[in-house]
Order: C-alpha cells, then sequence, then structure tokens
C-alpha cells in the first residue's frame, strides 16, 4: 500500500525526511509579489 503511495515503506518517520516532491518552507516570491501590490497590513 505504502509502495503506491510513494510513501517511505521501512518504518522512516516522514515528517521531515523524504522531501523529494512539493516544496516545504516559505515562499519568497509570493511574499515579494504581495508586498508590491501595496501589502501594509500583516
Amino acid at each position: 500500500v505504502r509502495h503506491k503511495r510513494g510513501q517511505k515503506v521501512r518504518g522512516q518517520r516522514t515528517k521531515s525526511t523524504g522531501r523529494t516532491e512539493g516544496t516545504i518552507g516559505v515562499n519568497v516570491e509570493a511574499i515579494k509579489e504581495d508586498m508590491e501590490e501595496g501589502g501594509d497590513e500583516e
């Protein structure tokens, strides 16, 4: 079942390891675009 989902199989913790797909963290480009549009509010 886990192979089909692309998850780890042998009991590794998966919250922070195995980060091959998707980005985790802050998207700086999106923040810059929001600031340029006049984002004074938080």
